[in-house]
């Protein structure tokens, strides 16, 4: 391969300034690393004439804080101050929120800016937008950048009732959507006061199936159903809040195994039944204008719960009527078998105070619509609210200090309807027991007194 020549073209300029055209034999070798050379040549002029990497970093940034100052520049400095940190994933900066005035004056352009240094921050923990006026279109932008985190714990758009000129709904609940299913430590949720109805609900649950969501605050978004609570699971789940809106039903809540809290009031429940409540220890269903034979019913449905211990149900309009059942749910006097598989559980039952209570404004307590009746029936509600609070036999001691008390006994009859007499055909088993608490507890009157009840048992069993 050494001998092998081969026949090279080159161009010569001679001493007279003439180029000339010659053919030259050579090595192939020779000829081999002539090319190679001439090569290297070419790419080193090309890189020469290539503007230096540093120069296009500092070209691109230059630009990049043009953007920047554009689209923040007429914030205050406080808000430009967390807007750099949260740029620079600064430690210092885990809340991000703004005055009225900042937001007034938030861009478009900061919006999809905001969104794009929030997904590449992992330190952001709370973000508060509700003062930005969010439209869907705003979302939209914001969302569109913000499509994760792998740090944000709160969200909140929560707008107050005077500033609700601009509101968002579902299309930007959609919106949302990937942000809320990629950021597992969001726990908490307040979109209240923007217009989401029972399509933004849907999609806003289903995105959190799963999650790590605990509170949920959604009042005012004109919701009417919430039935997609039966088709999903939010594990973790404790409080949620729809008041203010025009729901109608109670949906099983047995999938939400840590569901502690929830708030309907202000809605328009037809039916308050409380089946499939799951852990369920409080329920608020003021101003839901429930009213006698809707108590009826909430009382038949909690009969046997053992979890809800607070029930409100201030500002409805039921009578005496309706607290009678709620007595009977708690205290049932029937007989002393009905006494101890009464309602030990609830803690707490608010009340209105007179038929008007679900008027505005309220009237005092010692209005004249506050009957003497119903004063007594919110006492007698409050005694067994008492033995359920803070009683380690709660069955035992509603006999006691109830049925083997003549006149409480006396009372709560006259009040639920049913017979003076202290014993039913099944409670014949339970006089022995009976007899040796009346003894002890109120001495030898009451002990004489029940002995004249019983004698027509034990004459009848004789």
């Amino acid at each position: 391969m050494g001998n092998c020549m081969v026949t090279q073209t080159a161009r010569v300029e001679g001493l007279n300034g003439e180029v000339q055209v010659v053919q030259l034999r050579m090595p192939l070798s020779l000829a081999l690393m002539s090319n190679m050379v001439r090569f290297c040549m070419r790419v080193t002029r090309a890189v020469a004439n290539r503007p230096r990497l540093s120069d296009v970093f500092l070209a691109k940034n230059n630009v990049n804080n043009e953007v920047h100052n554009q689209a923040f520049g007429n914030l205050s400095k406080n808000c430009r101050r967390d807007v750099n940190r949260i740029k620079g994933n600064n430690k210092s900066c885990t809340r991000f929120s703004m005055c009225r005035a900042d937001a007034d004056r938030f861009s478009d352009s900061a919006l999809e800016l905001i969104g794009r240094y929030m997904l590449n921050n992992n330190r952001l923990k709370d973000i508060g937008l509700g003062d930005l006026r969010m439209d869907d279109s705003r979302m939209k932008l914001l969302f569109q950048e913000l499509t994760g985190s792998k740090s944000v714990e709160s969200l909140s758009f929560y707008i107050r009732g005077v500033d609700r000129e601009v509101v968002f709904g579902a299309e930007a609940i959609s919106d949302m959507v990937p942000f809320l299913k990629n950021a597992p430590k969001l726990s908490y949720i307040s979109l209240s006061g923007n217009e989401i109805l029972t399509e933004g609900f849907e999609l806003l649950v289903n995105a959190l199936d799963g999650g790590s969501i605990t509170q949920l605050l959604l009042d005012e978004c004109k919701i009417d159903d919430i039935s997609a609570l039966e088709e999903c699971t939010l594990p973790r789940l404790f409080m949620l809040h729809l008041s203010g809106n025009c729901i109608t039903s109670i949906p099983s809540l047995k999938n939400h195994k840590s569901l502690g809290w929830l708030t309907l009031s202000n809605n328009k429940i037809e039916k308050p039944i409380l089946g499939d409540i799951g852990s369920l220890d409080h329920i608020c269903l003021d101003g839901n204008g429930i009213n006698d034979k809707d108590v009826e019913v909430l009382a038949d449905s909690l009969h046997h719960n053992t979890s809800l211990h607070v029930l409100s149900l201030e500002n409805n309009p039921f009578t005496e009527r309706g607290l009678c059942a709620l007595l009977r749910l708690l205290n049932n006097v029937s007989s002393i078998g009905s006494t101890l598989q009464s309602n030990h559980t609830l803690k707490s039952i608010t009340v209105p105070h007179s038929i008007g209570d679900f008027t505005i404004p309220r009237p005092e307590p010692n209005s004249a619509d506050d009957t003497p009746a119903r004063k007594e029936l919110r006492k007698h509600i409050k005694d067994a609210t008492r033995i359920n609070s803070n009683s380690s036999n709660h069955g035992r001691d509603k006999v006691i200090q109830t049925q083997l008390n003549s006149t409480k006994r006396y009372e709560l009859a006259c009040f639920q309807g049913t017979s003076e007499s202290l014993f039913s055909d099944d409670d014949t088993f339970l006089l022995p027991e009976i007899l040796a608490l009346v003894g002890e507890e109120y001495g030898h009157n009451d002990l004489y007194q029940l002995l004249i009840e019983v004698v027509p048992y034990l004459m009848s069993s004789a």
